[in-house]
């Protein structure tokens, strides 16, 4: 199980070295200054101990190259994030509780602002590296978060959801119209029975009050309104910050207009600082 959750983030280590691009999505911005709360430092030992699981990544020795070469601002960044995106039974570990999905992408936000984009800009190809080795190690502390057992099964079942709702919509060909901006209006019946995915989903053009497009998805995705970004990165991000807001907001859907307003970590981001 631990190699088909995990898989989402390998593959996209692969795209990072792959494909360098993606399609932009244009709009407008909200300022995020969202409070970080308390920063659980975490050690080389943690962190070595959780990226020794999937060796064939090393995201830890990467990271650690990059703290080298950039500075200590990047393992603050680091501490600041995990804090914010683990969780200690319903509670992360800075103290958080009762959050909106979008309150939770405002804290990545502000965090990618205060520690991680700046120290890169100019450098977008490192920028992808520091977070998507990140996020590899994050995933590992996550599937392993004996704190939290609620969150491991959720980011589990998510991403499981996540990748067989795909894998059909991408044999329909309505996930590259939909990452093309290619569908105006759709109502289709997707089915496997291998995956025991049955769901008649209904898909919509929307436009963000800021002015980001984006698709709202009935009945597509199980934790998700919408669909998540084009953004290989930016995509990430949105899975992870799900695996926080779900759990501590249950009855609220997840939209990724709400998401992304915030201007989240992504290979748009990065190439539009610069």
């Amino acid at each position: 199980m631990n190699i088909l959750i995990i898989c989402i983030v390998i593959v996209a280590v692969y795209y990072f070295y792959k494909r360098r691009k993606n399609k932009k999505s244009e709009g407008g911005y909200v300022a995020a200054n969202a409070s970080l709360g308390q920063i659980i430092p975490f050690s080389d030992q943690q962190l070595q101990e959780t990226s020794n699981k999937n060796p064939e990544v090393k995201a830890f020795e990467k990271i650690k190259e990059l703290e080298k070469q950039y500075g200590d601002s990047l393992r603050e960044g680091l501490n600041a994030l995990f804090s914010n995106l683990l969780l200690k039974g319903n509670r992360t570990l800075s103290g958080k509780t009762s959050q909106l999905g979008r309150q939770v992408a405002e804290t990545v936000a502000t965090i990618d602002n205060r520690y991680i984009i700046s120290i890169f800009r100019g450098n977008p190809d490192a920028y992808q590296e520091w977070w998507l080795n990140a996020l590899v190690i994050l995933n590992g502390i996550i599937i392993d978060n004996q704190q939290s057992p609620k969150q491991t099964a959720l980011w589990m079942d998510m991403t499981k959801d996540f990748n067989d709702v795909n894998s059909i919509l991408e044999r329909n060909d309505i996930l590259k119209k939909m990452s093309e901006g290619e569908i105006d209006e759709l109502e289709s019946f997707i089915d496997d029975p291998i995956k025991n995915i049955h769901r008649n989903i209904k898909i919509k053009y929307r436009t963000s009050s800021v002015g980001l497009w984006y698709y709202e998805m009935q009945g597509g995705y199980k934790y998700f309104r919408t669909d998540l970004s084009p953004d290989f990165l930016t995509r990430l991000v949105e899975l992870f910050i799900a695996s926080v807001a779900v759990l501590q907001n249950p009855n609220v859907a997840l939209w990724r207009c709400d998401l992304e307003k915030y201007g989240l970590p992504g290979v748009e981001k990065i190439e539009r600082v610069l």
